[in-house]
């Protein structure tokens, strides 16, 4: 599978982020909630109360024809020097990231604890997981040690019936305290480049995760729309 790694799936990638850059106001609810359902996108998740009131916050969802513990395997490896973010993986790169998407599970990445460090990237500071939950809740947060978080991204799986599963990903910071970069959030452009590649994450996932579930073709191939409620689009 190519997780990412093809010229042609990074040029496809580099074409959706120019994209969405340019219409970024436009597609400022779509950024935010694409594929969630209006009950996700309320909803609480661990992690939740690491930042302050008044924090940022985008939720995404996509639904897997595999269960939670065949999803869960994708989830606890990806990092920097592990098993990359399942993106694009060219496109992190020309920031140097120093990512290296997998196509397998690796069994010396699945023992990831509460209090181990995940890196985004090879010289960026790293997150520290604050709440681990197996098959259920990664929460990973940024900022000082001992002191209050300033991001905060999670990945989280639930069941469905029929051996499905729900993959739910949030993403949040504090409120940002420069006047450009606020207005930057307002116009929506800092969430353009996160949801064109933490979407293709999810999309990756779902389709390792399938491809290692038996019997998820004959379940049906999982779908971008959620299991109740609308699309937010």
């Amino acid at each position: 599978m190519d997780v990412g790694r093809s010229v042609r799936a990074n040029l496809r990638g580099a074409v959706e982020v120019a994209g969405h850059l340019l219409a970024a106001p436009l597609l400022r609810r779509r950024h935010a909630t694409w594929g969630a359902t209006p009950a996700e996108v309320r909803g609480a998740l661990p992690g939740d109360e690491l930042l302050a009131p008044g924090a940022s916050a985008t939720t995404r969802a996509i639904t897997v024809a595999a269960p939670p513990e065949r999803v869960w395997p994708w989830l606890v490896q990806v990092g920097q020097g592990r098993g990359g973010f399942y993106s694009f993986q060219r496109l992190e790169n020309l920031a140097r990231c120093r990512i290296r998407n997998v196509d397998r599970i690796l069994p010396h990445l699945q023992t990831l604890a509460a209090g181990d460090d995940v890196r985004l990237a090879a010289t960026a500071p790293p997150l520290r997981v604050a709440r681990l939950e197996p098959e259920r809740d990664l929460v990973l947060a940024g900022g000082p040690a001992g002191g209050p978080a300033v991001g905060r991204w999670s990945l989280h799986v639930r069941p469905l019936p029929e051996g499905r599963s729900r993959l739910v990903e949030r993403v949040s910071f504090a409120p940002a305290s420069a006047a450009p970069v606020r207005l930057l959030a307002r116009l929506g452009v800092l969430e353009a480049v996160p949801f064109v590649m933490g979407r293709e994450m999810l999309r990756n996932i779902r389709a390792l995760a399938e491809r290692s579930s038996p019997g998820a073709r004959a379940r049906g191939a999982a779908s971008e729309v959620p299991v109740v409620g609308p699309v937010l689009a």
